[in-house]
């Protein structure tokens, strides 16, 4: 199965799951021949793995050429959404800001909870890093989404961002003990690994 394109879209989307970037886009840009044999709800989710993993490298003519890819494969909204969701992103990352902050500001108001949780995380984490947004602000929106979702790399997003906004406030009992339990609940999540290192710079 070494050369069959097939497989490889296959260990591309195991990878991407792995949040293994750099093997998931090798994989499935191998196995981009093969697509047509699948599917079109399965080539929308080779193409959403592809493009985020193009995203988390940087490339993001790749991330969006993908995204756009599966939005006309989706048979679904919620794969359309997530789409959409990673386009919005792909703007922000080339200093769009308004762009893709009124992008995420419609995605939040879905009703698909995933991409909705999503969206207005990134939303947060954007007006922060464009300085729209205080820490003292965004602290009740990043409470009320810590308890509205749990489970993933979102979680720890917020977490992480929760965490930034106490440490600018000077809260740094709230900041840590937060960071903590989300790190200590996903022990080989990339991201976690990251939040410790956050944690011992911020003690």
């Amino acid at each position: 199965l070494a050369s069959n394109p097939s497989a490889a879209l296959w260990r591309g989307y195991a990878a991407s799951l792995r949040k293994d970037w750099p093997a998931a886009r090798r994989d499935l840009e191998r196995g981009a021949g093969a697509m047509e044999e699948h599917p079109p709800a399965w080539r929308a989710r080779f193409q959403l793995a592809l493009a985020r993993a193009a995203f988390e490298l940087n490339d993001h003519a790749a991330a969006e050429t993908a995204a756009r890819a599966a939005m006309g494969q989706a048979r679904d909204a919620s794969m359309r959404l997530q789409a959409r969701l990673i386009e919005a992103r792909v703007m922000g990352a080339r200093g769009q800001t308004q762009q893709a902050l009124d992008v995420l500001d419609q995605l939040a108001r879905v009703r698909d909870e995933e991409v909705a949780v999503a969206a207005a995380v990134e939303s947060i984490r954007l007006r922060r890093q464009a300085g729209l947004m205080r820490a003292v602000d965004a602290v009740e929106p990043l409470e009320a989404l810590r308890f509205r979702w749990r489970g993933d790399a979102t979680e720890l997003a917020i977490v992480g961002l929760l965490g930034e906004a106490y440490s600018e406030l000077g809260r740094w009992r709230e900041a840590l003990a937060t960071m903590r339990i989300a790190a200590d609940r996903f022990p080989s999540d990339p991201a976690a690994r990251q939040l410790r290192a956050d944690m011992i710079n911020l003690f």
